[in-house]
């Protein structure tokens, strides 16, 4: 308890910084260096629909409801050196949690699926070693941004973002988002360099390198009901770690090229290279027909050594395809509508959800979050209205089109002042929920729909800048 009186504290006295949202603290005619930040708080609830003898083995919950408490906050350096010779940026983060059932991550998830993005240099610390109560920093950007010639440099930790699709972005592969995350503001940032050239005016060719390592999981810790039981992180494979230190490995790091040219209203662009153990190519596009904003992005994976069942790094199919196409339109009306619909065809994903499983276990799922849908067939619809000045609502829905399931979304966004809002919201899955399965080699959950495994979930955030 004194833990969360702490940490609570501290959040409440950052969340009252001031009225000014960023600060330049240094400005002369070559030299320029600003400071930011923001504070966010989390309470969510959540009802799991498992079985119970499920949620216990398979979570460790001694209930179907939850709670979990979070709060973040973020302090931004950056500044440019005779404006684009030279420009940095650092960002840390704090974090910290509180839950009343273990593995409550997982369960927002659907229960089968947590990840992180693969660093070469973690710059982190986690105290981790309360099953119901984390503590955490983290360096999430650290990047610096120089020009040479044509060519642009940027190395570092920093954001790396491929895709184009609306909710769904195939191409998106370095540091993915998921399509029910609830705050999708900052992208994940790993340790890359990136050489951006622009040959022609309308015309840009990136080279992208990102390094990075097995990730580092706690996954023992003492309790209550065994104090001694020890604390371990481990990799994936089985070897010790912690959670700061150098790791690199080839199946953790990629390589690629993206090159993109702009034809009259509409962009084009290939990509190709090497991600995590696999050679991917791709093609997309972006465009406008009147008043209908359009996207459509394709990439195929060749897995180059496939793993056995069973192992970590196992892949259940090891040559596929997955594309998007999407529109955007708004409406012309005294108070801003804005609707977007998106198919989704995962080439990697099954059509029958008694293989789910398999696909959720694999490492594109569980360990890269490469993948998050497990089915083959999808399509959403998303509306977003600015109700008022300080009112926005927004409404989503997304199928899994075979199972057939349902995930729905609704959230309402209140602009308190210029540096402060509310976030309020929930989520209903609708879908067969999943069984326990009695065979003679005992007992196993027998999965019927997709978001049939998902919770139902409300949500409060406050969100503030300074």
């Amino acid at each position: 308890m004194f833990k969360y009186l702490i940490s609570l504290t501290i959040a409440v006295i950052l969340s009252f910084p001031g009225s000014s949202r960023g600060a330049n603290i240094h400005e002369s005619d070559n030299l320029t260096m600003d400071i930011d930040g923001n504070i966010k708080l989390f309470n969510i609830g959540l009802h799991m629909n498992w079985p119970p003898i499920a949620l216990a083995a398979g979570l460790g919950w001694d209930s179907k409801s939850a709670f979990m408490g979070m709060g973040e906050t973020r302090i931004g350096f950056s500044g440019a050196y005779k404006e684009d010779v030279f420009k940095w940026q650092l960002q840390l983060k704090g974090a910290f949690g509180f839950y009343s059932q273990p593995g409550l991550m997982t369960a927002m998830g659907g229960g089968l699926s947590s990840y992180e993005p693969s660093y070469l240099f973690p710059m982190q610390y986690t105290d981790n070693d309360d099953p119901d109560f984390f503590l955490s920093g983290l360096v999430d950007r650290a990047f610096f941004k120089f020009k040479l010639g044509k060519f642009d440099f940027i190395v570092g930790r920093q954001p790396i973002g491929l895709g184009v699709g609306y909710i769904w972005q195939p191409a998106d592969l370095m540091g993915t988002f998921s399509p029910i995350e609830m705050d999708k503001e900052y992208k994940p940032g790993v340790d890359a360099i990136r050489i951006n050239l622009s040959p022609g005016k309308f015309t840009e060719i990136s080279i992208i390198g990102v390094a990075g390592g097995p990730p580092c999981r706690h996954i023992s810790w003492p309790t209550a009901a065994n104090p001694l039981l020890p604390s371990v992180w481990q990799t994936p494979t089985g070897n010790s770690c912690s959670p700061g230190q150098v790791r690199y490995g080839q199946d953790h790091s990629s390589a690629a090229i993206r090159a993109r040219t702009t034809m009259k209203e509409w962009d084009f662009g290939i990509l190709g290279g090497y991600v995590r153990g696999d050679l991917i190519a791709g093609l997309f596009t972006s465009g406008a027909i009147g008043k209908f904003n359009l996207k459509a992005e394709a990439v195929f994976t060749h897995d180059l050594d496939p793993a056995e069942a069973g192992d970590p790094y196992y892949s259940s199919k090891n040559n596929y395809v997955r594309a998007v196409a999407g529109f955007e339109y708004s409406f012309s009306t005294k108070k801003a509508l804005r609707i977007t619909g998106e198919v989704y065809y995962n080439g990697f994903g099954t059509t029958d959800p008694a293989n789910y499983m398999d696909t959720l276990k694999s490492a594109r799922s569980s360990l890269h979050g490469e993948v998050l849908n497990p089915g083959m067939f999808y399509a959403a619809f998303a509306a977003m209205l600015e109700a008022s000045d300080k009112i926005k609502i927004n409404f989503m829905t997304m199928a899994n089109l075979l199972d057939p399931s349902f995930h729905l979304s609704l959230s309402l966004d209140f602009r308190l002042d210029d540096n402060s809002s509310v976030f309020l919201g929930g989520y209903l899955p609708i879908g067969e929920k999943p069984e326990i399965l009695i065979t003679p080699e005992g007992a196993s959950l027998n999965l019927k729909s997709e978001f049939g495994l998902y919770p139902v979930m409300v949500f409060l955030q406050y969100k503030r800048y300074y």
